[in-house]
């Protein structure tokens, strides 16, 4: 069994229990089922900008959440530390989002 092999009825089952172990899957191409290799998903540019983007959101909230909680503990050694966090999020964001332009 093979990539691009054509697949008929009486062997279905065992070629598809070859793509499973074989990173494929059988696909109806001109009337006919093929074995053809399963392809990564490569996210576009937005998708990639999307989720740099909700994870910088998350961690932000996160980061702010800490800060609120450090204000009413009257901890500013805690406070300078979340401030420095937040410096180097927003460092990293821009590395990422550079990164995706490249």
């Amino acid at each position: 069994m093979k990539i691009g092999d054509i697949v008929t009825k009486d062997k279905y089952t065992q070629y598809a229990i070859w793509c499973n172990k074989n990173n494929a899957h059988i696909e109806k191409q001109n009337g006919k089922y093929i074995v053809v290799a399963n392809v990564a998903h490569e996210p576009s540019v937005d998708e990639q900008i999307a989720e740099i983007d909700a994870q910088y959101e998350a961690d932000k909230i996160q980061l702010f959440n800490y800060y609120t909680e450090s204000v009413m503990r009257d901890d500013a050694e805690l406070q300078e530390e979340i401030k420095s966090e937040l410096t180097a999020l927003d460092a990293q964001y821009d590395l990422d989002i550079n990164a995706i332009d490249e």
